[in-house]
């Protein structure tokens, strides 16, 4: 039995789950599951919840900051304490990798394809 690893998506932008999704399912099977997360709050709802291997985050959902979700796994405790993120935005900025540098082991500025970004994930989930 194939044991599962676990990505949560967060960004509003389905299509970019949607393309992810298809591209690990095509070239992996069922080997990955991929969790969307619309909204900051419903990311941090499915990271108190869940483990998760790898986090893609976009950096700006609806003018919310990321501080939530970054805050939420950097919680003594947390679930995904030590879970690698790795940002997707049009918007990073260099205070918000400041800030996070030992959460944030990626980043790719959009528009950048998404076998790049899921190269980087799957160079966690093989350790």
């Amino acid at each position: 039995m194939t044991e599962h690893k676990f990505v949560l998506i967060i960004d509003d932008d389905s299509n970019f789950y949607s393309r992810v999704n298809e591209i690990f399912l095509q070239e992996d099977d069922s080997k990955y599951r991929i969790i969307h997360a619309k909204t900051r709050s419903e990311a941090v709802f499915k990271i108190s919840n869940q483990r998760f291997d790898c986090i893609i985050s976009e950096a700006s959902i609806k003018r919310s900051s990321p501080d939530i979700i970054f805050n939420e796994l950097k919680k003594m405790g947390s679930t995904n304490y030590n879970t690698p993120v790795i940002l997707y935005s049009a918007a990073i900025s260099p205070n918000l990798i400041t800030n996070y540098k030992k959460l944030i082991k990626g980043a790719f500025v959009k528009p950048s394809s998404e076998e790049k970004v899921i190269a980087k994930v799957r160079k966690f989930l093989l350790r």
